[in-house]
């Protein structure tokens, strides 16, 4: 397990969708944006996490607060994506 550590910038409310192409249906869900700063050969670069959370009511009152969730990560492409542990 990791712990993802950064600023809660954002909390939306997506609605439910289909997919034009292939008819795939997506439920609404809500997600969490968690900003993040890295320092690297001392560069300092900011990320915007989405991570797609069940119920967000323990998170609506840290909206630009620091934040430390409990995600997992993995690899759909060549980019790791992290979601939030239950």
């Amino acid at each position: 397990m990791l712990t993802l550590k950064g600023k809660l910038r954002a909390i939306l409310d997506v609605p439910a969708s289909t997919n034009k192409k292939t008819g795939e249906i997506y439920k609404a869900h809500t997600t969490l944006q968690i900003e993040t700063l890295t320092i690297s050969r001392g560069v300092p670069k900011l990320e915007l996490h989405n991570i797609t959370v069940g119920d967000c009511s323990k998170f609506r009152e840290q909206v630009d607060k620091p934040i430390e969730l409990a995600v997992r990560a993995y690899a759909p492409g060549a980019r790791v994506t992290l979601m939030q542990v239950d």
